[in-house]
C-alpha cells in the first residue's frame, strides 16, 4: 500500500507557499496536515481553503500532529532556526530559498538534517520551470562542451509591488533576509552558477539603493563570480518594468554551443550549436 505523506507547514508570510499548497492537495501521495502562523488571517485563508488544521505555534503543531515532513515557509533568518529543529524532531524539512539568512544559519540547518539522517531540500521554484529543466538538461551533456559563461537575470517589480504586506514586512528587514535583492534575486543566479560550475575562485557583489525614498536594503545588484576558466554573472533587480517578461532570462554558453531560457511559467528556450 503506498504511503500518503502528511506535511505540516511551518510559516505562511512567504508569498511563495500559496502555491505549493495547491501542489500539495493535487498530489495523492502527500496531504496537507496542518499549518501554522502567528498571523491568524493567513491561518484562517489556509483554513477555509484547505480544511486542514491550524495552529499559532510550529512546535505545538509538530507535538499534536502525526507529521512525516516539515514546510518551511517563514522569514529567511526564522527559517534555518524552523528547519533546524524540525530536522531534530526527525522530519524530512524542504526551506523555501535561500536556505538561510547567514552562512552560520545555513550551516546549523545542514548540521540538523546530517544528524538526524533526514532529507533536506531547498526549494528554489524557478528550477522547476519546464523551460529551465530542459536547458538544464542541454547544458549538462558532453556534446554541450565545457561550460564557460552563465549569465541569469532576476527582476521583478519590487515588495511593494509583487508582495503581500506580510511578505514585505520581513523582506525589508536586513537580519530577517539576510539583505535585499542580492538574496531575494541573485540567488538563482547563484545557486544555478554553484551547480553548473561548482565553487567560484573569488566573488565580487556591487549593490545598489535607486528606489525613492530609499529602501533599507539594496535594490539591485550584480554578483560576479570568477572560475579558473570560466565566469558567472548574477543580476537582482527590484523595481523593473517588464516583469514577467523580462524578470527570469538566463544564457548559458559552453564551448560547443549555448542555451537561454525562460521567463516566467510558460517561457521558451532557444538553444545554438556550432
Amino acid at each position: 500500500m503506498t504511503k500518503t505523506y502528511r506535511i505540516g507547514v511551518a510559516g505562511l508570510t512567504h508569498d511563495h507557499v500559496w502555491g505549493n499548497l495547491e501542489n500539495i492537495a493535487a498530489l495523492d501521495s502527500a496531504s496537507l496536515a496542518a499549518v501554522a502562523d502567528p498571523n491568524q488571517p493567513l491561518v484562517d485563508r489556509v483554513t477555509q481553503q484547505y480544511g486542514c488544521a491550524a495552529y499559532s505555534d510550529y512546535q505545538e503543531m509538530v507535538r499534536r500532529e502525526s507529521l512525516d515532513i516539515l514546510y518551511v515557509f517563514c522569514d529567511n533568518a526564522q527559517g534555518a532556526e524552523v528547519g533546524a529543529w524540525g530536522a531534530e524532531q526527525g522530519l524530512h524539512v524542504l526551506v523555501e530559498k535561500p536556505m538561510a539568512a547567514t552562512g552560520a544559519g545555513a550551516r546549523k540547518l545542514l548540521a540538523a538534517a546530517n544528524a538526524a539522517g533526514v532529507r533536506l531540500m531547498i526549494n528554489w521554484p524557478v528550477v522547476w520551470r519546464p523551460q529551465v529543466q530542459a536547458a538544464l538538461a542541454i547544458a549538462t551533456r558532453p556534446e554541450f562542451g565545457k561550460i564557460w559563461q552563465l549569465t541569469h537575470r532576476a527582476g521583478h517589480g519590487g515588495p511593494e509591488a509583487e508582495c503581500s504586506p506580510y511578505f514585505s514586512e520581513w523582506i525589508l528587514d536586513p537580519k530577517r533576509n539576510g539583505a535585499g535583492a542580492i538574496v531575494d534575486m541573485c540567488s538563482y543566479g547563484i545557486n544555478m552558477a554553484r551547480v553548473l560550475m561548482g565553487r567560484p575562485q573569488s566573488v565580487t557583489a556591487v549593490g545598489a539603493q535607486w528606489y525613492d525614498p530609499p529602501l533599507p536594503v539594496e535594490d539591485n545588484a550584480i554578483v560576479v563570480m570568477r572560475y579558473p576558466n570560466a565566469m558567472a554573472t548574477a543580476e537582482g533587480v527590484w523595481g523593473q518594468v517588464g516583469h514577467p517578461t523580462t524578470g527570469y532570462l538566463a544564457t548559458i554558453w559552453g564551448s560547443n554551443g549555448s542555451v537561454t531560457f525562460g521567463p516566467g511559467r510558460g517561457g521558451r528556450i532557444w538553444k545554438t550549436t556550432k
